[in-house]
């Protein structure tokens, strides 16, 4: 009798002081914080924005493919959220088939991504050599354009590229 006592006087202290199993807090979906900022600030319905994202996570897959499609010819690739599309520059028409087949919207350009890094690479090299507040230069893929601005205390024209 005494050493069942004892035995559940022990059981019972150690059950006391021993810490309770540790639960992990319910973490929150990021998905479910995406879908409600999305609404939030975009203003979209809760099918529309579960939509976009749904979109948004399949355009890297699609540039990838794209990108492999065309090689030395592929120009670019955005998300469109008015199409809610990828959209993907495209040079030619060969290129605007591969695009679309690809699952992309192919959008007509006049350079390809190759090009634009060389004339990039070009107006770096000029900056470098430029004095420190000479020039400002900026890439616009979504444009295909170049712009070049002036030292910020002159008044001059923004040249497209």
């Amino acid at each position: 009798m005494r050493l069942t006592a004892l035995t559940s006087a022990a059981v019972l202290a150690v059950a006391l002081i021993a810490p309770a199993p540790a639960y992990a807090a319910p973490t929150p979906d990021p998905a479910l914080g995406m879908q409600q900022a999305l609404q939030r600030d975009l203003g979209l319905t809760a099918d529309q924005a579960r939509v976009r994202q749904a979109h948004e996570a399949a355009a890297p897959v699609v540039e990838r493919d794209v990108r492999a499609r065309l090689g030395s010819r592929f120009a670019g690739a955005w998300y469109s959220p008015d199409d809610g599309r990828l959209k993907v520059g495209v040079l030619d028409e060969v290129a605007a088939a591969q695009a679309r087949a690809a699952g992309a919207l192919p959008v007509r350009v006049d350079r390809s991504e190759r090009q634009l890094d060389a004339v990039k690479a070009r107006l770096d090299g000029k900056a470098a050599a430029a004095p420190r507040r000479a020039r400002l230069v900026c890439r616009r893929r979504r444009q295909h354009r170049h712009r070049e601005r002036g030292d910020p205390g002159r008044r001059g024209p923004v040249h497209p590229g």
